[in-house]
């Protein structure tokens, strides 16, 4: 077990990156965190129509019942914009910056392993 553990630290053996057990962790925990962000879609949904309300110890009206919504119908229905535009902006920035961030990240890999 732990001449195990040496070579996958070292990145060698049966253990080293791309085979066997190491593939298989990566792509389960993928996995994973994909489901965990698809799951939560539902939730940080934008637009969404209000059914039922209840109210709070305090006197606030808490939403109760919700109902995710198209943005061309969240626009019939609240009377609001939609703002896609607004919401495909921040996607792009979010995109952008994961990249920037990774591309720093492989800089400074190369830059470390050359000295």
């Amino acid at each position: 077990m732990l001449k195990d553990l040496n070579e996958l630290a070292e990145g060698s053996g049966p253990l080293k990156p791309g085979t066997g057990l190491v593939t298989g962790v990566l792509a389960l925990t993928l996995a994973f965190l994909c489901g965990l962000m698809l799951g939560s879609l539902n939730k940080v949904w934008p637009w969404k129509q209000t059914l039922e309300w209840q109210q709070g110890s305090d006197g606030k009206q808490i939403p109760l019942v919700q109902q995710n919504l198209l943005p061309q119908e969240f626009s019939q229905v609240s009377g609001l914009e939609s703002q896609v535009l607004l919401a495909l902006g921040m996607l792009l920035c979010g995109i952008l910056l994961v990249w920037a961030l990774e591309r720093f990240a492989s800089a400074r890999r190369v830059a470390t392993n050359e000295q």
